[in-house]
C-alpha cells in the first residue's frame, strides 16, 4: 500500500506500487534458498524488502521527487509473516474466535514513522534537521524541509520517513523500511486471523 502526498503525490505512490513489485522479483531471481523456515532465510528476506524499498525511492524520477508516499509491504513467505512500513500509514492484525463473533481484538500494529516520536526526533536532529512542534493539541509535529532553489522556502512534512520528498534527504528524512517478522506457526489454531493495512486518513481521526 502506498499513499501518496504533495502535488505529485498520486504518481509518486503509483511508480513505487510497480517498481516496489519489481525489485522484490528482481532480487528473488538471485536468491536460491528454499526453506522458509531458517534464520538466514529471514534475514534475507528482510534484507531483501529493505533493498527494494531503498532502491524504490532512489529511482523515483527526478520531476516527481519533490512529492512523496508512504509504503506498506505485507508478505507471507513459509509460516513468516513480514510486515514493513515506511511513513504514517498502518498494518495490524487481528485475531476472531471462531465460536464468538463478537471478539475481535488487534494483536498487532506498526509503528507510524512520526517526527514527535522520540527515537524519530533524536534521528532527525542528529542528521541536522528541525522538528516543528504543533500548536495545537493533538495535532502532529512536522518535520522542516528546506525546499531546493525555492529561497528560503520550506514545507512541513508531518511523517519522519517516506519514498520521494528527496528534498528531505539531508535534513533527517530517510526512507529506510522498519520490518517485523510474526511467526504464524505460533497463532492459535481456534483463531481466525485478518491483516489490514490503512492510511493515516483511517486511524489518525
Amino acid at each position: 500500500l502506498f499513499d501518496g502526498h504533495g502535488y505529485h503525490g498520486h504518481a509518486v505512490s503509483q511508480y513505487c506500487s510497480l517498481e516496489f513489485a519489481r525489485h522484490i522479483h528482481q532480487l528473488w531471481e538471485k536468491d536460491t534458498t528454499t526453506v522458509a523456515t531458517t534464520t538466514t532465510t529471514k534475514v534475507d528476506t528482510k534484507d531483501t524488502l529493505r533493498r527494494s524499498f531503498l532502491e524504490t525511492n532512489r529511482s523515483i524520477p527526478p520531476f516527481i521527487a519533490s512529492s512523496g508516499s508512504t509504503g506498506i509491504s505485507v508478505l507471507r513467505r513459509g509460516n513468516s509473516l513480514y510486515i514493513s512500513n515506511v511513513g504514517d500509514s498502518m498494518a495490524f492484525v487481528a485475531s476472531h474466535n471462531k465460536n464468538n463473533n463478537d471478539s475481535i481484538k488487534i494483536i498487532y500494529t506498526t509503528q507510524p514513522h512520526k517526527p514527535d516520536s522520540p527515537k524519530e526526533r533524536n534521528r532527525i536532529e542528529n542528521a541536522g534537521g528541525h522538528v516543528q512542534d504543533s500548536p495545537f493539541e493533538g495535532a502532529s509535529a512536522r518535520l522542516i524541509i528546506p525546499i531546493i532553489g525555492g529561497q528560503g522556502a520550506s514545507v512541513g512534512l508531518a511523517m519522519s520517513r517516506s519514498l520521494g520528498d528527496h528534498d528531505g534527504e539531508n535534513v533527517g528524512l530517510t526512507a529506510e523500511p522498519d520490518t517485523d517478522i510474526l511467526d504464524l506457526s505460533q497463532f492459535d489454531k481456534n483463531e481466525e486471523y485478518i491483516v489490514v493495512a490503512v492510511t493515516d486518513g483511517l486511524v489518525d481521526f
